[in-house]
């Protein structure tokens, strides 16, 4: 048996438990804020968008688990009816894309403040992108954002061409203007 095999496989193991107790340690102190009596969540949801975007940083090293890390900070940080809303009028959703130019996975959050579907106002859809692998987020207009998906330039998963119905708070149908 090679030890180098062995000491990278150590390494490995020792990453991702290091990884696991990061998340671990992080969800622990989101459970604290939320279990002091709905205390959380008498934050604004502006506060707490600007704390789920602070949190990217923190992220797991890309890989499934940043992803699934991402997923949970959006249970933690946002309540039911922000997440689902009455008649898909959410306030907050989360896409995870494809960015082919640089062949890796992001994630686009969509924050709607005003809880009102209004497809010809784009004031009240803010989009940030999220790098997983940068650890880093961009706010992203939405007209950009659109292009983007248009010119397949963000992608689903697959490589599919992102439906129009899988875009949440934004009407895709539109026509973009150069």
């Amino acid at each position: 048996i090679d030890r180098s095999n062995i000491d990278n496989l150590q390494n490995a193991i020792l990453k991702i438990r290091n990884d696991c107790l990061k998340l671990e340690e992080n969800a622990t102190k989101y459970y604290k804020l939320k279990d002091n009596g709905n205390e959380f969540y008498k934050i604004s949801l502006q506060e707490r968008v600007e704390l789920f975007l602070n949190e990217i940083k923190n992220i797991p090293d890309y890989s499934l688990l940043s992803f699934n890390y991402l997923l949970k900070l959006k249970h933690k940080f946002f309540n039911t009816f922000e997440l689902f809303g009455e008649d898909m009028k959410n306030n907050i959703d989360l896409l995870f894309v494809k960015n082919k130019q640089l062949n890796e996975y992001q994630a686009i959050l969509f924050v709607n403040y005003e809880n009102k579907m209004n497809y010809t106002n784009y004031n009240t859809v803010e989009t940030f992108l999220l790098k997983v692998k940068d650890k880093n987020v961009e706010k992203i207009d939405v007209k950009e954002l659109k292009k983007l998906v248009k010119t397949q330039k963000l992608t689903a998963r697959n490589d599919a061409e992102i439906s129009k119905y899988s875009m949440p708070m934004i009407k895709l149908d539109d026509e973009i203007q150069n």
